[in-house]
C-alpha cells in the first residue's frame, strides 16, 4: 500500500533538499567562489615575490676583484659615491661616470662635497650627467655615455634595495654592456633583519612595487616594439 510519502518527501510528508538542486538553485555562487580562488592566488603570489625579493636583496654582495672599464654611480646618497672613489682609487676601472647630477653641480663640487682631493677628477676619470630625473633615466643616460664612450662593462654601485631594479632598467637599456652589481648598505637601513624595522620594511615593500612595475613596464615595451617591428 502506499503510505502516503513520495521519494522526494520525508518523514511527516516534507520535502527532502536535493543538495545539487540547492547548488544549482544559486549560481552566482560558482563566480563569486572562483573569485575569491583568483584574489587568494594573487595574494599568494604577490606576497611570496615580496618576500623572495626581500631575500634576494638581502643577500646581494660585490666581487670585489673585478675589473670592469668604467664604475657607474646613480645619484642617492654619499655611501654610493665614496663607493665608487675608493673603487677608482683600487684601479677596477678607468673611469667613473656619475648619472642624475643636479645641472648646477659639477665633478669638482661632487668631490669637495665629501672632502676627496678635486684632482681626482683631472684626466676625464670622472664624468658627471645632469639629464637624469630617475633610475629609468639614469639607465638610459649611462646608455647613451657608454655607447659614445666604447664602453663593454661596467660596475654599478648604488644601494642595496635599489639594485635590483636599477639592474632590471640597466640592462633593459644597454643589452650589449655587462654589468656587475656592487651594492652598498646604509647605515640607517637594516637588511639583515629587515621585517623586525618598520621604516627598513616599509622601504623594501615600496621598492619591491616599484621593481614589480618597472618589469612590467620593460615586458610591455618589449612586447609592443615586437608587435610593431
Amino acid at each position: 500500500m502506499a503510505d502516503g510519502n513520495t521519494d522526494d518527501e520525508g518523514p511527516g510528508g516534507h520535502d527532502v533538499a536535493d543538495p545539487v538542486a540547492h547548488q544549482e538553485a544559486h549560481p552566482a555562487r560558482r563566480p563569486r567562489r572562483r573569485m575569491v580562488a583568483v584574489l587568494a592566488l594573487v595574494v599568494a603570489v604577490y606576497g611570496g615575490g615580496f618576500l623572495l625579493f626581500a631575500h634576494i636583496t638581502a643577500g646581494l654582495s660585490a666581487d670585489p676583484a673585478a675589473v670592469t672599464d668604467a664604475i657607474v654611480v646613480p645619484t642617492g646618497g654619499s655611501e654610493r659615491f665614496d663607493t665608487a672613489l675608493e673603487l677608482l682609487r683600487r684601479n677596477l676601472a678607468a673611469r667613473l661616470f656619475v648619472t642624475g647630477v643636479h645641472p648646477d653641480v659639477d665633478t669638482g663640487d661632487l668631490l669637495s662635497r665629501v672632502g676627496a682631493d678635486p684632482s681626482l677628477g683631472g684626466g676625464h676619470s670622472i664624468e658627471v650627467g645632469h639629464a637624469a630625473r630617475d633610475t629609468a633615466g639614469n639607465a638610459a643616460e649611462t646608455a647613451d655615455w657608454a655607447a659614445a664612450n666604447h664602453i663593454r662593462s661596467i660596475r654599478l654601485v648604488t644601494s642595496d634595495y635599489h639594485m635590483l631594479r636599477s639592474l632590471l632598467e640597466f640592462h633593459a637599456a644597454m643589452p650589449w654592456v655587462s654589468i656587475v652589481a656592487h651594492p652598498v648598505s646604509a647605515a640607517a637601513v637594516h637588511m639583515d633583519d629587515w621585517w623586525a624595522w618598520p621604516g627598513t620594511a616599509e622601504l623594501m615593500f615600496v621598492e619591491y612595487n616599484k621593481f614589480v612595475l618597472t618589469w612590467l613596464r620593460i615586458q610591455a615595451d618589449w612586447l609592443w616594439t615586437g608587435l610593431v617591428a
